[in-house]
């Protein structure tokens, strides 16, 4: 889990990933948070807060991109090999949607990821 600190964000690769709209579409991963649990000797229980957020641009598919992102953010990440040997439990919050008014503004679906990590 080098390299992350809070309020860091990274966005997905423009180039892969698409609405079908013809605009880019991202994935944006942001580190709320990262709390002490417990410490026992030199090891310690910590609990990471990501906040998650697929953005489309809005269209008449919009929602249907929105549900397929949020399912694949969570298969890829539930998978056990996905994450580092010291995650001990991850939770995911519900998605929630919020689907812009008007065509060409964006759409967001937001998940909070909770992991349990023990180094």
């Amino acid at each position: 889990m080098d390299g992350f600190a809070p309020g860091k964000a990274e966005l997905a690769d423009p180039e892969q990933c698409h609405s079908g709209a013809g605009k880019a579409s991202a994935i944006l991963l942001q580190l709320e948070s990262i709390s002490e649990l417990q410490q026992q000797g030199s090891r310690r229980k910590d609990q990471w807060l990501f906040n998650l957020s697929a953005v489309v641009p809005t269209n008449d598919r919009a929602t249907y991109a929105l549900l397929e992102f949020s399912r694949t953010i969570r298969q890829a990440l539930s998978n056990d090999k996905a994450l580092a040997e010291q995650c001990r439990k991850l939770t995911f919050s519900e998605t929630q949607f919020d689907i812009a008014p008007s065509q060409g503004q964006l759409s967001f679906a937001d998940i909070t990821l909770t992991l349990e990590t023990v180094f």
